[in-house]
């Protein structure tokens, strides 16, 4: 399975199936596309597209599943907020251990239309995919198993370095953004180098939890401050800390540079970096320069020759 070939045979199984709309086969691979984007262990996740349904699991429960009968099944860290044709109910199998986790629920196929839009479902998903990598759940299946049942890795043909980010409506971050504008760099210094200390140990931990290592280069002034190599593959990270909601800070331009060249480069903010629940965001070079607006704080005078 290559990466997108996926979504052609998500969108077969729905249509050979079902006499369905073109448009609902699209919600369906939007839903996995979701899925995918919030698991946070992608290593460990494993995907199939089976003749009675199509499933992301670890170990040996479902993360995101829809069945040929149009039932939809997703894992939430909590019953999250009611929305007109979904139920919710404990995962049986989870209730014995420190964090018990809920099913939600569709019944028929056009329920996964809801499931997309809303984002607090999608953030609960993410949690849930952290916590039951860490119960014995996760782990009563291994590799040949899952291989023996036409499933792949999640990591094989995802682009895993976009995923495990909880994501803000944007409304709701303007909303936010008009009545609290602290960012990176905007406090006193003492504060300041207080937020940028743990949003680094932050992310550090994050990377090194996922199996990367990761070397602080931030002595070597090279644009980034971490460097984290995995497997082959190599990050270089810049972390920007914020101790508010609203991932605002100051970059240097040496640092903008690195986001336009370099093609390891990836900025990491987490938001509300003092709290007990800090978030991250992390965002590649491309992505960056979509979604972020660079306003001048300062300028260099020079004497004219």
């Amino acid at each position: 399975m290559i990466e997108n070939s996926w979504k052609q045979e998500v969108r077969t199984w729905v249509l050979k199936r079902r006499n369905l709309t073109p448009n609902l086969a699209e919600a369906v691979v939007e839903f996995f596309v979701r899925a995918f984007e919030n698991t946070r262990y992608p290593k460990q996740a494993w995907f199939g597209i089976h003749n009675s349904h199509v499933s992301l699991v670890i170990g040996g429960i479902f993360l995101a599943a829809i069945s040929s009968s149009g039932d939809i099944w997703l894992l939430a860290d909590e019953y999250p907020i009611p929305l007109n044709g979904l139920d919710y109910s404990p995962v049986a199998s989870t209730q014995r251990y420190k964090t018990p986790l809920v099913w939600i629920h569709g019944q028929k196929l056009d329920d996964v239309t809801t499931i997309i839009e809303e984002n607090q479902i999608w953030q609960s998903y993410a949690l849930a995919s952290e916590k039951i990598f860490n119960s014995p759940i996760s782990r009563n299946r291994d590799e040949s198993f899952q291989i023996k049942h036409r499933k792949r890795r999640l990591s094989d043909f995802w682009n895993v370095y976009t995923a495990n980010v909880i994501e803000q409506p944007l409304l709701e971050i303007e909303q936010k953004y008009r009545s609290y504008k602290a960012g990176a760099g905007f406090g006193n210094p003492e504060t300041n180098r207080k937020v940028e200390n743990a949003a680094t140990s932050f992310v550090r931990k994050w990377y090194e939890e996922r199996g990367w290592s990761v070397q602080s280069v931030e002595a070597e002034k090279c644009g980034y401050d971490l460097r984290c190599i995995n497997d082959g593959l190599e990050e270089h990270v810049e972390v920007k800390g914020v101790q508010g909601e609203i991932p605002s800070f100051i970059i240097t331009a040496g640092e903008v540079r690195q986001s336009k060249n370099n093609a390891l480069f990836k900025i990491c903010v987490v938001t509300c970096a003092l709290s007990n629940q800090p978030k991250l965001f992390c965002y590649g070079g491309n992505e960056f320069a979509n979604k972020f607006n660079l306003d001048p704080i300062s300028f260099k005078a020079s004497l004219r020759l």
